[in-house]
């Protein structure tokens, strides 16, 4: 048996070298920074000689990228109407031949810078971030360096500490966005309120308020606040959107302003059915649907009375209307009420009575005859005893009644009278209902034609 002679080769992850075997082995090195971070497949490649055949096999590699140590170096207090320099220095472990590259960023007291490239030296890797002035908010920041990474080190973090001191009040800039610019008095309002100056990013409260009226408040988040004004706060007509900016440690209070149109929402109100016959002394109903394209918001309250016309020069009794429930309810331009309002309307039927006759004097009928049957039943007492009998007695209660009978017919005659009820023809009911909205004086009615037969 020969000892195989020829070159092998070994390749992967970056890197490849081959060398001439000795005594059939050679053993290769990889140089530091040759193989790429992650797992790589190392094959190593027989080219063979006279005696034995060429062969390969392959071999799997983690290979770790490293931890580096990034230091920041910055002023431990420094003004706000002043620039500030950050010195950043990103190493490798100790032994490590492979020097760190990439970017870092710098954040931190309301500033965020972009990326800035490291300058690779011989150990280290290092740059300088300068901070504008009126960059950082005034006290105590925190500033964080964050390194990108490379194909040899994970991404990392260093942190420094400043005291920063304001010397004088910033003066912001309020900017106030309503959105849309024209709305109905029903319709919500988004108000975008963005504060800006020359230092940092302006932090604190906003308050919105158009008049008297205080349409909300909020903080702001990255120098701005969207503030949402409900229906029904703002007034008809041209508006005045006043954002007051609260201040902070870099700013002094400032305010803003916006205008807006805001046209009245309305409703419409709409009988069904729109018309209705009925005999007099009946009945009739109809409901009273509500709609709106305007964004309507609030409640309606309608009439509970009616009101009844006619084109009739001449008419009695006419038509009466109860409406149940009296109110609708809407949002947004949609009812939300549960039930709708009905209109009941009544007429009234044709009606007679007895009349009974009249006698002259004070009385009718037997009140009538009263007079002269008492007369006669007077001289009836005035008749001693011992002349009447049974007999005369009965013969004076059969004339009083005969007198009585005598005076009810001489008074006149018996008959009846009534009401004819409500007169034939058209009529109109009429239901109002009343907003309650930002102009609650606007009202819209709903007409029903009622004919009676």
């Amino acid at each position: 048996t020969t000892t195989p002679t020829g070159t092998v080769t070994l390749s992967g992850g970056g890197y490849s070298a081959s060398q001439q075997l000795s005594s059939g082995a050679y053993s290769f090195t990889i140089p530091a920074n040759s193989l790429s971070a992650g797992t790589d497949t190392l094959t190593v490649t027989y080219s063979g000689d006279s005696n034995y055949a060429s062969e390969s096999t392959s071999k799997s590699l983690t290979v770790n990228v490293m931890t580096p140590t990034v230091a920041v170096s910055a002023p431990s207090s420094g003004n706000v109407a002043n620039s500030l320099s950050v010195s950043i220095t990103v190493t490798g472990p100790t032994g490590s031949t492979a020097v760190p590259s990439g970017t870092v960023s710098l954040s931190g007291g309301g500033y965020t810078s972009g990326a800035t490239q490291l300058t690779v030296g011989s150990s280290s890797a290092t740059a300088t971030i300068t901070i504008p002035a009126n960059s950082l908010t005034a006290g105590s920041d925190k500033l964080t360096v964050t390194y990108s990474g490379d194909s040899n080190y994970a991404s990392g973090t260093g942190t420094a500490t400043v005291t920063i001191t304001q010397s004088t009040t910033l003066t912001p800039t309020v900017k106030v966005t309503p959105s849309p610019s024209s709305v109905e008095t029903g319709q919500s309002l988004n108000v975008t309120v963005a504060v800006s100056g020359t230092g940092a990013t302006p932090t604190g409260t906003v308050t919105l308020t158009s008049g008297s009226t205080s349409l909300g408040s909020g903080t702001l988040s990255s120098g701005s606040i969207t503030i949402t004004v409900a229906a029904n706060k703002l007034g008809v007509g041209t508006d005045t959107l006043t954002a007051s900016y609260g201040g902070d440690s870099n700013y002094a209070t400032g305010t803003g302003t916006a205008t807006v149109t805001v046209t009245q929402s309305t409703y419409t109100l709409t009988p069904s059915p729109a018309s209705g016959t009925v005999s007099p002394g009946s009945s009739t109903s109809f409901t009273i649907t509500g709609s709106s394209t305007t964004n309507y918001t609030g409640t309606v309250t309608l009439n509970s009375n009616c009101t009844v016309s006619t084109t009739l020069t001449s008419y009695s009794y006419a038509p009466s209307c109860s409406v149940s429930p009296t109110t609708i309810v809407f949002s947004g331009g949609t009812v939300t009420s549960a039930t709708a309002p009905t209109v009941t309307v009544s007429t009234t039927q044709s009606s007679s009575e007895l009349v009974y006759p009249k006698m002259p004097g004070k009385g009718r009928g037997w009140t009538g005859a009263g007079g002269g049957a008492v007369l006669a039943f007077l001289v009836f007492l005035g008749i001693p005893s011992r002349r009447r009998s049974w007999r005369q007695m009965l013969g004076v209660l059969v004339l009083m009644a005969v007198l009585g009978g005598l005076a009810a017919c001489g008074g006149g005659g018996g008959g009846t009278t009534g009401t004819s009820g409500t007169t034939a023809g058209t009529y109109t009911i009429t239901v109002t209902g009343t907003g309650n909205d930002v102009d609650s004086t606007v009202e819209t009615s709903s007409t029903f034609t009622l004919t009676v037969n």
